[in-house]
C-alpha cells in the first residue's frame, strides 16, 4: 500500500471523528511515514510498519471524543518546573519511562524535585505513607508514542545529608546517577537502555542493573551485598566491603573490579574481558567468561575458580595455593609447589594460554 492510499482510507474510516482530530491524526501519519523512508524504508515498508488500518482508525475513534487532540504540538517547547518537597519521607521511589534520573546532595540541606515537563509528559510529586514518589505520567494518545523528543527530560532529586530507608530508581531509558555524600540502608537502580552511575553509601543491600547501557559504581561503606549487571554494556565497580557476597556479571561487556572485600565474589562475563585488582574474598572468588580475557591482580579466595573457553587467563594470586589447571590446546604456566598453600584454584580454558603467579 503506498502512502497516499493508506491516508485516503484512514481518512475514510475516521469520518465519524470531528474534522481538527482527524486532519491532525493525517498529518502525523503522514509524517511518520515520511521519517520512515528518510530512515531507508520503502514507501510500503513504511506503511506495514504502522500495523493494521483498521485497528489505527479504531484507537482513534474510541479516543476522540474524551480525548481530543490540544492546540499545542506535543512535541512543543520542555518545561522546566521545581518542586519543594515534605521532609517527612525516609525512602525515596522513583518511577520514569524516558527520563533521566540524578540524585544529588542538597546545599540547603532541604529536599526539593527538579523536573523537566513537557505539555504531556509530566511528572508527579507526591509524599505517601513516608516515601517520596515521583511517578512520569504520559498523556499522550497511543500512536503519538511512535515518536521520540531526541533526548530525554530530566528529573533532579536533592536531599539532605542524612540516611535514608531506601532507594528505587526505575527508568526505561534513561540514566541513572546517584552522588555521593548520601546514604540509604538499601539501594536499587534500574534502567532498559540507560547508563547507571553510583556512589553513594550503602549499608544493606545495593543492586544495578542495565540492559544495554554501563554500569559504574564507586564506594569505600561497608554493606551486606553487592549485585551488578548489564546484558551489553561494560560493569566498573571500584571499593566495595561486602559482609556476604558481590556480584558482577555482563553478557558482552567487560568487567572491571578493584578494591572489593567480600564473602563470596562472582564476576563472570560472556563475550567481555573480565579485569580484577584487589579481590579480595574470605570464601570463594570465581571469574569466567566465554570468550573473553581473565586478568587479575593480587586477587585470593579460600577457593578460586577460574574459566573461559576460547580467552587466556593470566594473573596472580595473593597467596599459595594447591593448582590444578586443564588446557586443551593453550600453553599452562603455574607457580612451583610450595608448603604455604591456602586453599585450592582450580583453572580451565579449552583454547586459551593459562599463566598464574604469586604476589611477593
Amino acid at each position: 500500500m503506498t502512502k497516499i492510499e493508506f491516508l485516503e482510507q484512514l481518512e475514510t474510516k475516521l469520518h465519524g471523528i470531528n474534522v481538527v482530530d482527524r486532519v491532525r491524526s493525517l498529518d502525523y501519519f503522514s509524517e511518520i511515514i515520511d521519517d520512515c523512508i528518510e530512515n531507508g524504508m520503502s514507501e510500503a515498508e513504511a506503511v506495514a510498519s504502522l500495523g493494521d488500518i483498521d485497528e489505527i482508525a479504531g484507537r482513534i475513534t474510541h479516543e476522540a471524543p474524551e480525548s481530543p487532540l490540544r492546540e499545542k504540538s506535543f512535541d512543543s517547547e520542555k518545561a522546566k518546573s521545581s518542586a519543594p518537597v515534605d521532609g517527612g519521607f525516609t525512602s525515596i521511589r522513583v518511577r520514569v519511562r524516558d527520563s533521566d534520573v540524578r540524585v544529588y546532595r542538597s546545599d540547603d540541606g532541604e529536599p526539593r524535585v527538579d523536573c523537566e515537563d513537557h505539555e504531556r509528559i509530566y511528572h508527579r510529586v507526591f509524599t505517601e505513607g513516608g516515601v517520596l514518589h515521583i511517578e512520569e505520567v504520559d498523556e499522550r494518545r497511543w500512536f503519538e508514542r511512535f515518536k521520540s523528543f531526541g533526548r530525554n527530560l530530566k528529573v533532579n532529586i536533592y536531599l539532605p545529608e542524612v540516611n535514608f530507608d531506601s532507594l528505587d530508581i526505575e527508568s526505561m531509558s534513561g540514566d541513572i546517577e546517584v552522588q555521593s555524600g548520601l546514604g540509604f540502608d538499601s539501594a536499587r537502580a534500574k534502567t532498559m537502555s540507560g547508563d547507571v552511575e553510583f556512589y553513594a553509601s550503602v549499608r544493606g543491600a545495593l543492586e544495578r542493573s542495565s540492559t544495554s547501557g554501563d554500569v559504574r559504581a564507586e564506594g569505600k561503606n561497608e554493606l551486606e551485598r553487592l549485585k551488578v549487571t548489564s546484558v551489553s554494556g561494560d560493569v566498573k565497580l571500584r571499593g566495595f566491603i561486602c559482609a556476604r557476597n558481590a556480584d558482577a556479571g555482563s553478557t558482552s561487556g567487560d568487567i572491571e573490579a578493584s578494591d572489593v572485600t567480600c564473602e563470596n565474589g562472582s564476576f563472570k562475563s560472556v563475550s567481555g574481558d573480565a579485569k580484577l585488582h584487589n579481590i579480595l574474598c574470605a570464601n570463594k572468588l570465581d571469574i569466567s567468561s566465554t570468550s573473553g580475557d581473565l586478568r587479575f591482580q593480587n586477587c585470593d579466595g579460600a577457593s578460586v575458580e577460574l574459566g573461559s573457553v576460547s580467552g587466556d587467563i593470566k594473573g596472580s594470586l595473593a597467596s599459595g595455593k594447591h593448582f590444578t589447571a586443564k588446557s586443551l590446546s593453550g600453553s599452562i604456566r603455574l607457580p612451583k609447589d610450595n608448603s604455604n598453600q591456602n586453599g585450592e584454584c582450580r583453572t580451565k580454558t579449552v583454547s586459551g594460554n593459562i599463566s598464574i603467579g604469586i604476589c611477593e
